[in-house]
């Protein structure tokens, strides 16, 4: 059996979407749909994962366990096509984080020869399928799938996209960079256009750009800011007004003029998000306040300069950008049938690591109970290499707060690092971590 783990984030022209991959499902290779001699889809059917190619379309299943799309002719009503297909390096599994900075940068570099259309003109979108630890290790994936999609409330493809850039006519797409900033209330509905800010009202020591605004059910509102290398920006959304108007769980993303996510916090202290994002390159960039439970409501974006890894003095969140090494906090030995634990306090803005040594190989359930709402993350690695990571475990765990960790691996004898952080580092408190073998 091989098993592929989806994890999606709703698309918006400013959001990419995320389909992350783990493998156990026999048919992720089948392919049931009907082709022509060119190789295009034809009749639809059932397609593995891994038997989708570069053209075809397809609707993705809801849920987080997938093995196979829905391969359609792309004149049928569909949700998605494959515009590019590419492998990673081979070598030790870098880390979620890694492998999907990697697909956004090779898909990003394989829009324009599919679409002939930049992406920044485009009207569509892009989301990404990547390989998961187990589906790297186990089976040796590393195939990255690029798709094309439309917004959350757009209609269906009807269609087949390739090469549709070429018949547009030639607009020049103007990018607004110096209006002035308006602090008046904005309110963000689906259609709307994503307000415009200007990151040169944005005077370090001049305190916050604060925009309060309303989302309408399942949009996002976006703020385009032009940064220099190195600038670094200090971000807030936090929810506003009485319960029962107010945003129920903000969420905050920075994409890059490409459209490719380089920053993101969900929780940093309780529903409320926060981040500190120091720009790579010179260029455009766009913040994306949404809520994840796409139920809308009000809400308080604030924006304002920062030094790299400072502490904004933005919104209601403290936000704590941590570069202090980890401590050692414990040393923990299993063997091949065994169960450890241990508890911490967690200080804010550092993490803890614990050292873990496996007398033999084991499958190992590792998990990370915080206490009161403590947003726990656990990385795992190996001689600098991540082998596990996780931050909110799956419902299926069934453990007290739906902000603990857990990871299920299997371990080699060695020397394993727990690194163990409060998401974004922000908060501090209470912590158990608990190793159970067998």
């Amino acid at each position: 059996m091989r098993r592929l783990d989806m994890t999606r984030t709703t698309t918006t022209r400013t959001l990419l979407a995320t389909l992350a991959v783990a493998v156990i499902a026999a048919g992720c290779g089948s392919d049931q749909t009907t082709r022509d001699d060119a190789g295009v889809i034809v009749e639809g059917g059932d397609l593995g994962v891994f038997s989708a190619t570069t053209g075809d379309c397809v609707n993705v299943p809801d849920g987080v366990e997938i093995s196979e799309f829905e391969g359609v002719a792309c004149t049928e009503p569909h949700d998605a096509q494959v515009y590019a297909a590419f492998d990673l390096p081979d070598g030790v599994f870098p880390g979620l984080e890694s492998v999907r900075a990697s697909a956004d940068e090779g898909c990003s570099e394989r829009w324009d020869a599919f679409f002939e259309i930049e992406y920044a003109r485009s009207e569509y979108f892009s989301t990404r399928v990547t390989p998961t630890m187990e589906s790297w290790n186990k089976i040796d994936d590393r195939e990255i799938l690029c798709l094309v999609t439309t917004g959350p409330n757009d209609e269906p493809l009807t269609e087949d996209l390739r090469g549709y850039g070429a018949d547009l006519v030639d607009e020049v797409v103007e990018v607004v960079e110096d209006d002035p900033v308006d602090d008046e209330t904005t309110t963000a509905d689906a259609g709307d256009t994503p307000a415009v800010q200007d990151l040169a009202e944005l005077v370090s020591g001049a305190g916050p750009l604060v925009v309060d605004g309303t989302l309408a059910a399942n949009s996002t509102a976006g703020y385009s800011l032009v940064m220099e290398s190195g600038q670094s920006i200090g971000v807030t959304l936090t929810s506003q007004g009485r319960p029962a108007t107010a945003l129920s769980d903000p969420v905050l993303v920075v994409l890059n003029a490409a459209g490719v996510e380089v920053a993101a916090n969900d929780d940093a202290d309780g529903l409320n998000s926060a981040l500190v994002y120091t720009a790579a390159t010179n260029g455009s960039y766009t913040i994306v306040a949404g809520d994840l439970s796409d139920l809308g409501g009000d809400f308080q974006l604030a924006v304002e300069l920062v030094d790299a890894g400072a502490q904004p003095s933005i919104g209601v969140v403290e936000v704590v950008e941590s570069d202090v090494s980890g401590s050692l906090v414990a040393e923990l030995t299993v063997g091949a049938a065994s169960t450890v634990s241990t508890s911490q306090s967690l200080e804010a803005g550092t993490y803890d690591v614990v050292q873990l040594t496996v007398d033999a190989p084991v499958s190992a359930i590792i998990t990370v109970t915080g206490g009161g709402v403590l947003d726990t993350q656990l990385v795992v690695t190996s001689e600098g290499s991540v082998v596990a990571e996780n931050d909110d475990a799956s419902n299926e765990a069934d453990l007290p707060s739906v902000l603990d960790s857990q990871v299920i691996v299997d371990l080699d004898a060695g020397v394993y690092e727990l690194e163990v952080r409060s998401y974004g580092d922000v908060g501090e408190g209470d912590y158990s971590i608990e190793i159970v073998t067998n």
